[in-house]
């Protein structure tokens, strides 16, 4: 599939990494943090390595705001406004499956009149992975193997989640 040239004109930074040409899954996070900030590309750290484990892929956020620390998303009508929607399309375009992953995720693409093929509410990051994942015993394996098993379950998960269209 080749790209449009409207969607390689389209900058990449910490919110958005457009991806091979031959990538046809699009991942939609929430919004990029500052460690997005430093590295110039969405998922810099935990949440691309995870994703990496999984598949290759294009990224964009629910938003272009660079949140960190205690910032969250206090209500989804960021994500609604016709701007954030018009820049979501427009990099999600030629994506036959795209995979909303986290509230914010969610609310962004079915807003911008696109339907998430698999969908989860976490976000795939470790303190995302951590909190799904608690009480369940890893704890007391090596990291390595817990950071594995957790992705794998997340992926299950994430699998069951397909949209039957």
């Amino acid at each position: 599939m080749s790209l449009s040239p409207s969607l390689l004109e389209l900058p990449t930074g910490p919110a958005f990494q457009l991806g091979k040409e031959d990538i046809e899954t699009a991942f939609v996070l929430a919004a990029p943090g500052l460690k997005e900030v430093d590295a110039g590309r969405p998922a810099a750290r935990d949440t691309g390595a995870n994703l990496d484990r999984l598949i290759r892929y294009r990224i964009a956020n629910a938003v272009e705001t660079v949140m960190h620390g205690k910032d969250t998303m206090r209500d989804l009508e960021t994500v609604r406004e016709p701007e954030n929607l018009s820049r979501l399309r427009l990099q999600l375009e030629g994506c036959p499956m795209i995979v909303a992953l986290s509230m914010p995720a969610i609310a962004a693409v079915e807003a911008a009149g696109l339907e998430a093929s698999y969908r989860h509410e976490t976000h795939p990051g470790m303190k995302g992975m951590n909190n799904l994942f608690q009480g369940m015993g890893l704890e007391r394996k090596r990291r390595g193997w817990r950071v594995e098993e957790r992705c794998r379950l997340y992926a299950e998960q994430l699998i069951a989640s397909r949209t039957r269209t």
